[in-house]
């Protein structure tokens, strides 16, 4: 019996072996220019860098700020937005393809 299991294990990790590359390549081509983008943003958006990634003019972030539409930080004078949310509003609006 413990042969067999020995056998069975071998068998395992030698499929694993050979398959396990070619699913590590896919995922890694997949999910790593996402944790790279993800890693060069901010945590935090001033106006122009949130004019820069959405194209919104000033006017238009002002007054998503003052219909409460987007989140927002005053600290001060200063007006941070959140990266994270700022992109969870944005995926709110996203079209799925058919």
């Amino acid at each position: 019996m413990q042969e067999l299991s020995d056998a069975l294990r071998d068998v395992v990790i030698a499929a694993l072996e050979e398959v396990a590359p070619e699913i590590l390549a896919n995922t890694m081509e997949e999910i790593l220019p996402g944790v790279i983008r993800r890693a060069k943003l901010p945590v935090y958006l001033t106006n122009n860098d949130l004019e820069e990634l959405t194209g919104w003019g000033s006017r238009k972030i002002a007054y998503l700020r003052k219909e409460r539409k987007i989140p927002f930080i005053k600290h001060g004078r200063r007006i941070l937005y959140p990266t994270d949310e700022i992109e969870a509003y944005l995926r709110q609006g996203l079209v799925p393809a058919k």
